[in-house]
Order: structure tokens, then C-alpha cells, then sequence
């Protein structure tokens, strides 16, 4: 037995609540990938600490497998990202460590992949819009952003920095990509990723600017542990580079609208866009009063679709229309017919009228033939809601007025089963086959850590925690 043993502490991809202690007989460093045992079974382990001198009986300490794992280092910047992300979103940094590198990541042999990885521009630099390079987010609000995008990722990857684009229908990338991904920003060459929000946990050294596309869109929320948002885990992620980050949307939430009008953000409005045709709004309740209706159509709708092909005719139900909107191209239909859109405007989410809100956006500005919205509830105020700035205002008045987010911070605990139909409007609200036994709304202070801390130190295993749900 060696004399000297060299005392380490480790995160190891389970959930634990604390950082295990370990000794070796040879010294190591924060962020070696090693081997050691944890009950029975033999894991992967990342050094997070060495030196320490641990307060419990060096008996209790096992000593490490193997050092000699042939993999490279986590980097301290990987940690933080860590940290911050179990910190915010009330996890432990295991779950945070097991998302980012899972066990297949370390076994798996690399394979080779077609997917173009890097990319070094020869061109002269052209000029960027007004994009100040400091720490504050910059929004880019409209629907023509992809210059602004190309500009600034040439000036970036002129500079010899990384860019990482992230688009919310991106599929998740294969465990050889992400390989090979690692290798490619670990190198000097520029690289430009493109892709889903998982590319946030590679071993970035230079990453230079960061994008976040379509911000509000809700595939940006990770609904299993880590239970983040991609894009507020992508605002951390440049402040600990240093790097600049741009959101674009259409339709930017309400969040980010929050933040450019206090201050946090800053913002840009592309000028001179087209609005798109406005929707063709049918009540099915009126038009079934006076026999408008054949079956789910109305009479309105039948006479619009006469004599145009029936390829040129989308009809789509408001339980499909987030799918249509990210993988159909509506500019080629002369005929668009979205039915029961009551679906999202449903009464037991707070969020339901901002969300219905930007898929009619959407909807208007893609779609370039007629477009007919079937509804049970026509006088909702989103259909008449000419001004998007205007209609926010009063969502915004709204949130405040009954403390919702953005002016607080919501933390949701749900049981991970349920299975029992709701119908009424009082009962416990579900999330994806999950029940809603309690909300907090916190207020946004120096006081939102503790709360949070005493949140989860009350709350019974096995059951969910999600903060900023939506």
C-alpha cells in the first residue's frame, strides 16, 4: 500500500447529490477522464477537484480503477457549463456529465463521417450590421435574418473563431458526429457548427460567436434530465467564452422581449418585410347555427377549394401544426386550412395565447395562397391582433399583473406517471403523461437561489423538477 495516496474528488454520471472521494497513488488533474467503482459496477469519472482533504474516514475512500483511461481531459470550461446548468435547472452535475458524454460516446470506436465539419472562409471580411461586441445578447427580430447570420459567421470564422449555429428541428447528432465534432473544435482550424442543442456541450476552445435560431421555439426545452433550454444554456455558454451570442426570431417570446425592453438585451428590427395574407377566420359554431357546415368543413371553406388541384391543398389539424410548420414547405400550397384551433388556445396554460400567437405568425408570413383558420372561438383577440408589438404589450400586462413569467421564475414539480384523462378545467395540469402537484412562481432577486435551494431540499425523491417549463 503506498504511503502517500493523493486524494481526488470525482463527478460520475449518476445522480448523485454530492462529489464522491477517491484516492490514487499517482497525482492527477481536474478534468482527467479516469475509471473508478461505485458499488459493484466500474464507471467513467471526471476529476473535478484534487488536493482536498476529505472529512470522513480514509477507510471509507476507495482508490480509482485506472488514470489510464486514453481519453482526453475535460476542459474547465466544460465544468463551469456543467455546474451552471445543474445549478439552474436544479440537477446534479452527474446528470449534467452523463447528457453531455454518455457512456456509448466513450466506448464507441470513432468512425469516420461524411458531414462537412469545418469551414475556413478565403473571402475579405464584409461588414457587420451594428453588432456590438460586448456581453449583452443581441436579438435579431424578423424573418429575413439569415444575411445578418452569413455576415457575421464570415467575419468570425475570418478571425480564426468557431461558430455554432443552433436551429431548434435539428436532429440530435450521432455519437461518431459528436466525436469527431470534439476533434474538429479542438483543432486551429475555424469551424462552423450547424445543428441541434447538444452541440453546447462540446469541448469548445475558441468559439467565437454563437446563434440561436427560431429562440422561442418550445424543441429548445430538453424534457428529460438536464431539463434545460437551449437557449439560455446558449447565453451561459458565451459568457463563459466571452463570445457573442445573437437570438433570431419572427416571433421573438416573451421572455426575450422582457429582457431588450430592461435593458438586458439589445435588439434589431429588420425593415421592409411583407406581412403576409391575413387568415380567413371561420366560426364553426355560428356557421353550424345557420347549416354552414358539411361534416368538419365549412360551406366557406368547400366553395374556397373549388378548382384548385387537390395536391395544392394543405389541410391541417391544430394537433399537427407545429409538426407542418417545421417540415413543410406551405409556400407551395394555394390553399391552407388549419381546423380547431380552439386546441391551442387551451385554457390551462398561461403560455397557450403567446404560442398560438407565433404559429399564426408563421402561418401568415409562409404561407403565400389563401389560409383559412376554423375555430370555435373567432373573437379571441389573436385574430384581430393586427401589431405584434401591440398584442405582446397586452400579454406582458398581463404576465405582470398576475406575477406570471417573465416577471417571475417558474418551478414546476410533477409526478413522472399519469395517465388519467382530464377534461376539467380545475384539475392538475399534465405535461407529457406527468402531473402538476405543485408551482412556484419566484420573484426574479438575489433572493431566487435560496428559494430555489429550499425547493429542492423539500422535495420527495423521484419526483420531477423543472424549472422554466414551457
Amino acid at each position: 500500500m503506498p504511503e502517500n495516496k493523493h486524494y481526488i474528488q470525482a463527478i460520475l454520471p449518476l445522480h448523485l447529490e454530492w462529489e464522491p472521494w477517491y484516492w490514487s497513488d499517482t497525482e492527477l488533474v481536474v478534468g482527467q477522464i479516469i475509471k473508478v467503482p461505485i458499488g459493484r459496477r466500474i464507471t467513467y469519472a471526471v476529476v473535478s477537484s484534487t488536493g482536498g482533504s476529505p472529512e470522513i474516514d480514509s477507510a471509507r475512500i476507495s482508490r480509482i480503477e485506472t488514470a489510464d483511461t486514453g481519453l482526453p481531459d475535460i476542459l474547465p470550461s466544460e465544468i463551469e457549463f456543467w455546474r451552471f446548468i445543474a445549478g439552474y435547472y436544479m440537477c446534479t452535475t452527474g446528470d449534467v456529465f452523463k447528457y453531455a458524454y454518455p457512456a456509448e460516446r466513450f466506448d464507441t470506436e470513432l468512425k469516420s463521417s461524411k458531414k462537412k465539419l469545418s469551414c475556413r472562409t478565403e473571402d475579405a471580411c464584409e461588414p457587420e450590421l451594428d453588432i456590438e461586441s460586448d456581453s449583452r445578447p443581441f436579438v435579431v427580430c424578423g424573418w429575413n435574418r439569415e444575411t445578418i447570420y452569413e455576415q457575421n459567421i464570415k467575419n468570425t470564422l475570418k478571425a480564426g473563431k468557431d461558430v455554432l449555429v443552433l436551429r431548434p428541428c435539428a436532429r440530435n447528432e450521432s455519437l461518431p458526429t459528436i466525436r469527431e465534432l470534439s476533434r474538429a473544435v479542438k483543432s486551429d482550424i475555424p469551424t462552423l457548427l450547424d445543428g441541434s442543442k447538444a452541440l453546447l456541450f462540446l469541448p469548445f476552445k475558441k468559439l467565437g460567436l454563437i446563434i440561436v435560431d427560431n429562440e422561442h421555439s418550445l424543441r429548445y426545452k430538453h424534457n428529460q434530465s438536464p431539463r434545460f433550454n437551449g437557449r439560455d444554456a446558449a447565453i451561459a455558454l458565451s459568457s463563459i467564452h466571452r463570445c457573442r451570442i445573437i437570438l433570431g426570431s419572427g416571433t421573438p417570446s416573451l421572455e426575450t422581449i422582457y429582457n431588450i425592453r430592461t435593458g438586458r438585451f439589445d435588439s434589431m428590427t429588420i425593415t421592409g418585410e411583407t406581412a403576409g395574407a391575413a387568415p380567413v377566420v371561420i366560426d364553426v359554431d355560428s356557421e353550424r347555427r345557420k347549416n354552414g357546415m358539411v361534416g368538419s368543413r365549412s360551406r366557406k371553406l368547400i366553395s374556397a377549394m373549388e378548382g384548385i388541384p387537390e395536391k395544392n391543398v394543405l389541410e391541417i389539424s391544430s394537433l399537427d401544426l407545429r409538426k407542418h410548420l417545421e417540415g413543410k414547405k406551405l409556400e407551395k400550397y394555394e390553399l391552407v386550412c388549419v381546423s380547431d384551433f380552439d386546441y391551442l388556445l387551451s385554457k390551462n396554460d398561461f403560455r397557450a395565447d403567446e404560442k398560438a400567437f407565433q404559429m399564426l405568425c408563421e402561418l401568415r408570413h409562409r404561407c403565400r395562397g389563401k389560409l383559412f383558420i376554423q375555430t370555435r372561438n373567432a373573437a379571441h383577440p389573436i385574430f384581430s391582433a393586427n401589431d405584434s408589438n401591440v398584442y405582446c404589450n397586452r400579454l406582458l400586462v398581463e404576465r405582470k399583473d398576475f406575477d406570471l413569467p417573465p416577471f417571475t421564475r417558474l418551478v414546476e414539480i410533477r409526478k413522472p406517471a399519469y395517465r388519467q384523462t382530464v377534461q376539467s378545467s380545475d384539475a392538475p395540469v399534465s405535461f407529457g403523461g406527468q402531473q402538476t402537484v405543485r408551482q412556484y412562481f419566484l420573484k426574479r432577486d438575489s433572493s431566487l437561489s435560496k428559494e430555489k435551494a429550499g425547493i429542492r431540499k423539500n422535495t420527495a425523491p423521484g419526483l420531477i423538477i423543472d424549472v422554466d417549463p414551457l
